[in-house]
């Protein structure tokens, strides 16, 4: 057995238990019930994927390694949000887990454990709780089952095709493929007389389990903690034993325990407060770091962003080094938007891969005004991409598209309906709400193109449009700012909500009047100032970073106005579209070819600030000794003279 105590290990890999080193599930007693058998240690779910503990084992069950065992699961994705708008699909799951799979070899830190089942799924996993093993389960003629991806064979036995469904299926390949018989997968997968249950095929009972039956699989480092439990643990909240199988952190998790802290953690509120401030910029630094890393690596935002897609992983300790000192931020879930092609254009939209709201998303990520609209084609010009198409557009709808916005145009023309992207621009001029449009640069057939270039002149009523919301990496640069707003913002008496809507109103006032000529206060100055101001100090001061109880004057006294006024200021440069402080104008406003160069300034204030904090708490001692050496020799002359 491993060396944690509760655990048994079966190896997944096909090795031996006498082999020197074994890739491992762990298994445990399932939480809540009185079963002796052991199951798969269930560390989280999500939508796509459940996340197994694992281990590399030697032969002396010693765990050399912690790991996630993340197993692909499209069960119910079809009747999602997603999958419906999406019509996601087996092979559109399969690009998503390789996408995921390179996301995570660009993670700071630990790489994952190449394994080849990123994108070809093993033969399925079967483990017998009784023997303690994994099994690869085979037919009767002893042929392993495989996850059949043969569309045409599927089909000819009146299944759904594995590219344009959910469903998935096994089969032993054999020399007869009318005699082919089936294994169902998933759970909804359709029956028929070719198909064989699983139970009957691969021997599944309270006994024996499937552990992946036909899923993509990939092997992680662990990260031990939720970024929520990372908070708990910082406000001294007692953690579960199974937060960490290496039990860094025990049952009682309470925070003071020798080794956690720094020698600031006996000074009383002081020295607490100051030092929880430190470690969470510096969980914060490396989130923005991580995901920086990956927008570099993918040149697509994530736009899905929120906490339980960051965990925190707690290192060994060492001799002097505190434990919560090795907490490092880790981004355990990247998953890139899909690229959506605008019609006849070269140009793309980035679309989540969730569509679910959230507040860690922008309130611009919805649908955008819809109507119909006088038309009239102005010009037609050719350029190097393709035929750009101007004009002019009235509708008495309501029109608020903004320069990252595209409005969709799909006029008929020559008894076909063309697909125009467009940006606009309101003229204020007129009465008539009148808008000039040009589109992007469109690549069209030539008999489009005849049809377009006769309608030049030509008045177009009725018009269908539609805003395209234009969404990139600045909507992740927002949700870090959510982020960190939960991190050190945000207690038991202040939610998440509240603490957000009082930073966009900050930012909203120290953005007002700013940026004319004469008017360049610097941004921490204004802040300041308006900490000075009681509604200010108690909706934002820095109370709530991690002593409860404190009051904003206290906490003020604590942590330097100066050095919490920069605090905020990086806060409020990270929300697109709130004036001149902001990094970004609005939810697109990214380099093309450089999506990640919208995190340079927000990661930069960050690392400045776990700077400055961090010589708030290892003092620079010889400094010290030199200042008073001055104020002695200054006392001193200062005494010989009076």
């Amino acid at each position: 057995m491993p060396d944690a105590p509760g655990l048994h290990a079966v190896a997944i890999d096909g090795s031996s238990p006498t082999a020197p080193l074994r890739l491992c599930a762990l298994l445990g007693a399932e939480p809540g019930t009185k079963d002796p058998r052991p199951r798969p240690v269930l560390l989280r779910s999500r939508s796509d994927a459940q996340v197994y503990l694992g281990g590399v084992l030697d032969a002396t069950d010693r765990v050399h390694q912690w790991l996630e065992l993340w197993v692909q699961c499209v069960d119910g994705l079809a009747q999602t949000p997603a999958g419906v708008e999406q019509g996601l699909t087996n092979p559109r799951m399969d690009e998503m887990w390789a996408a995921r799979a390179h996301a995570a070899a660009e993670q700071p830190g630990g790489p994952p454990i190449t394994t080849g089942w990123e994108r070809s799924p093993a033969a399925p996993l079967v483990i017998d709780l009784v023997a303690g093993e994994a099994l690869r389960p085979q037919d009767d003629a002893g042929r392993r089952w495989m996850l059949c991806r043969d569309n045409g064979l599927l089909e000819a036995h009146g299944l759904p095709p594995y590219a344009a469904s959910l469903h998935r299926y096994l089969f032993a390949a054999g020399d007869d493929d009318a005699a082919a018989r089936f294994v169902p997968a998933t759970r909804d997968a359709p029956r028929n007389e070719h198909t064989i249950e699983p139970a009957d095929a691969l021997g599944l009972g309270p006994d024996r389990i499937a552990f992946n039956l036909a899923g993509l699989m990939l092997v992680k480092p662990l990260a031990s903690l939720s970024f929520d439990a990372w908070l708990d643990l910082l406000a001294g909240q007692a953690l579960p034993n199974h937060a960490d199988p290496q039990h860094a952190v025990g049952a009682s998790g309470a925070r003071g325990e020798d080794g956690d802290w720094l020698f600031l953690g006996a000074h009383g509120q002081w020295g607490r407060c100051v030092e929880t401030l430190h470690l969470k910029l510096r969980v914060l630094a490396d989130c923005v770091a991580a995901v920086q890393a990956v927008t570099e690596h993918e040149q697509r935002p994530q736009l899905c962003l929120d906490a339980s897609r960051f965990r925190v992983a707690l290192g060994p300790t060492g001799t002097g080094l505190p434990r919560l000192w090795t907490g490092r931020g880790v981004f355990a879930d990247p998953a890139t938007a899909r690229a959506v092609a605008l019609g006849a254009t070269s140009a793309s939209l980035h679309v989540p891969i969730d569509a679910a709201a959230s507040i860690y998303g922008p309130a611009a990520g919805g649908g955008g005004d819809r109507g119909a609209a006088s038309l009239r084609i102005r010009q037609v010009t050719d350029t190097s991409d393709g035929a750009v198409v101007t004009g002019t557009l009235t509708t008495h709808d309501r029109l608020t598209a903004d320069r990252d916005e595209l409005v969709h145009l799909r006029p008929t023309l020559g008894q076909q309906a063309v697909d125009l992207y467009v940006t606009v621009d309101r003229d204020d001029t007129l009465s008539t709400p009148q808008w000039a449009f040009r589109s992007l640069p469109h690549r069209f057939d030539d008999a489009l193109r005849g049809a377009v270039d006769e309608a030049v002149g030509v008045s177009l009523d009725a018009v269908p449009f539609q805003v395209v919301r234009s969404l990139s990496s600045p909507c992740d640069l927002y949700a870090l700012a959510v982020l960190a707003t939960r991190t050190l913002l945000v207690d038991g008496q202040t939610p998440l909500p509240e603490a957000l809507d009082a930073l966009v109103s900050l930012a909203r006032e120290v953005n007002e009047g700013q940026g004319g000529a004469g008017n360049e206060e610097p941004i921490e100055d204004r802040i300041a100032s308006l900490l000075d101001e009681p509604r200010w100090a108690e909706a934002l001061g820095p109370q709530r970073v991690g002593e409860p109880g404190l009051s904003a004057a206290d906490a003020l006294a604590i942590i330097p106005l100066e050095l919490w006024s920069r605090v905020l200021a990086a806060l409020v440069r990270m929300l697109p579209g709130q004036g001149v402080h902001s990094t970004c104008r609005g939810w697109a406003d990214a380099p093309p070819g450089a999506l990640h160069r919208v995190f340079d300034r927000a990661r930069g204030d960050l690392q400045n600030l776990v700077i400055h904090t961090r010589s708030l708490i290892v003092i620079d001692w010889r400094h010290n000794r030199e200042i008073h050496t001055v104020l002695q020799q200054a006392m001193h002359q200062q005494g010989a003279t009076a």
